[in-house]
């Protein structure tokens, strides 16, 4: 995917890296890249990085950027996961729904139980834009007749990285991925 728009950026000193945010239509969700300034330096941001890091750069996203024009090169990936869920939910006190005691009464009459909790994510990034679960990003193009613009920043990912879907609601990251040959499609 290439194109050419505002986007949210910034970079991250501490871990040689730099990330963007691109936007899903709505703005509801957004995909966080982490970039290494290194080649080969997805290893090492991968072991430096930490949850609270991750945590603080997404509450504080619009503090710690700018939104300068952007010339995005991103490669066409596919990532997708499936979690059993029910451990979790048991984990933090969520047990009844899994027993005979469920009271899913307005689901049926019947006496009802729940087996099983999965969750299944994917995101897609290709030549029209990103998609995630059932969000798209609408990419526009802002075009002035008048006055010089500035150089626009390159964000070319054109090795490994690291990929986060947020939710911008509630400042969670709702997936979380490496991608180790983003040219392979």
């Amino acid at each position: 995917m290439h194109l050419k728009k505002k986007l949210l950026t910034g970079s991250l000193e501490s871990l040689n890296s730099r990330w963007l945010q691109l936007p899903f239509q709505g703005n509801r969700f957004y995909l966080l890249i982490i970039l290494p300034n290194e080649k080969d330096g997805v290893e090492n941001l991968v072991n430096s990085i930490t949850g609270p890091e991750i945590s603080d750069l997404i509450e504080n996203l619009e503090d710690r950027g700018y939104s300068p024009e952007v010339q995005l090169s991103l490669p066409k990936f596919k990532l997708q996961t499936t979690l059993e869920l029910g451990p979790a939910l048991k984990k933090i006190g969520l047990t009844d729904i899994f027993t005979d005691r469920a009271n899913l009464t307005g689901i049926s009459e019947e006496p009802v139980a729940v087996s099983q909790v999965i969750q299944k994510a994917e995101i897609e990034v290709d030549e029209d834009g990103a998609t995630a679960a059932a969000a798209t990003a609408v990419i526009g193009v802002l075009i002035t007749a008048v006055g010089v613009k500035p150089v626009p920043v390159v964000f070319n990912v054109d090795r490994p990285f690291l990929a986060f879907i947020v939710d911008s609601f509630n400042k969670l990251p709702l997936f979380a991925s490496r991608v180790i040959d983003p040219t392979t499609s």
